[in-house]
């Protein structure tokens, strides 16, 4: 079992902490502001999430190394959440995070988004519903990357301004482990499209290009697409979420709205020209957070600028 340490500013007076987990304390201090709590965890994991909550389903990059959880406290300030938030943000920025995702209270979910997602208990953290804003955001590439959220909320009346910032930073690898296998490609062409589906519940979608830059689909593999659509003709119960990615090539905010807008254009082809029903489909951006390739060479940019079809709704027998 992982150790946990927790720090909490009324108690801690006299506590001593390993010096380098001391100094990997996060990297947001908010101007003004009391630390009350944190947790570092030098080996965890963290679900980061970078899409809204919606139809029951939140997009999330899984993040593995040391998680710092760190709380913090204004008092009094009568500030918005947004005259406390965008100092952050810009500070952040400012340090060399890129943004990947950012939202306002029920732009983001509201209840749902906060409750499917990491936060500290009161008092140290206090969530209005209707008053917060969140951001994701990555600094590095690669597998020396970190990870960051931050959440702002406060108190009715503005009489407390609260912060929380999870930190994911990458653990150092142990010497003389095997190298991780790159992630095996989705096997379209061995089974078919409904066959990938059915035993992996996703499927990268062959075939497919979009317009330079932009997001309109100018070629697709038809047989393909008709495979998926036939896919959920025979399951009535059955929901597919498309999910765009893209290569590294440019910023991470613009990266997921261009991979959320082609996941889109390729919803409106199988709605238009494939008879999907609109309920059966949804469409999501993921930007370059999962790559199947290193994108240092053309060859791996291109296996990760895809769309990928994954089940959204379990389904039983197929009806015959």
């Amino acid at each position: 079992m992982s150790l946990i340490f927790v720090l909490r500013s009324a108690l801690t007076a006299g506590l001593c902490l390993l010096p380098a987990l001391a100094q990997a304390a996060g990297t947001l201090v908010p101007a003004g502001a009391e630390r009350v709590s944190q947790h570092i965890e030098p080996s965890g994991s963290y679900s980061l999430p970078i899409g809204p909550w919606d139809g029951g389903t939140m997009l999330t990059r899984h993040s593995e190394g040391q998680v710092i959880q760190t709380a913090w406290r204004w008092s009094g300030t009568g500030k918005s959440t947004l005259d406390l938030f965008a100092p952050l943000r810009e500070k952040l920025q400012a340090e060399g995070w890129s943004l990947i995702y950012e939202c306002d209270g029920r732009g983001c979910g509201g209840f749902d988004f906060r409750y499917s997602t990491r936060v500290l208990p009161e008092p140290d953290m206090h969530v209005d519903l209707a008053d917060f804003r969140y951001l994701a955001a990555r600094r590095g590439r690669g597998a020396e990357a970190s990870v960051l959220s931050l959440l702002v909320s406060r108190s009715e009346g503005a009489q407390a301004g609260f912060a929380q910032t999870i930190e994911v930073q990458p653990a150092a690898e142990p010497p003389g482990l095997p190298i991780p296998a790159e992630p095996p490609v989705l096997p379209v062409e061995t089974g078919g499209i409904g066959a990938a589906l059915d035993a992996s519940a996703r499927v990268v979608l062959p075939g497919l290009s979009f317009a330079s830059g932009g997001a309109e689909v100018e070629g697709f593999d038809r047989a393909a697409l008709q495979e998926l659509a036939d896919w959920l003709t025979a399951r009535p119960e059955g929901e597919i979420t498309l999910v765009g990615h893209s290569d590294t090539t440019g910023n991470p905010a613009s990266n997921l709205t261009l991979s959320g807008r082609r996941a889109e254009s390729l919803r409106q082809l199988m709605i238009r020209d494939f008879g999907v029903a609109e309920s059966r489909l949804k469409a999501k951006g993921e930007g370059d957070v999962t790559p199947l390739a290193p994108n240092d060479t053309a060859e791996g940019r291109a296996r990760n600028r895809r769309v990928e079809a994954i089940v959204t709704r379990p389904v039983t027998t197929p009806t015959r």
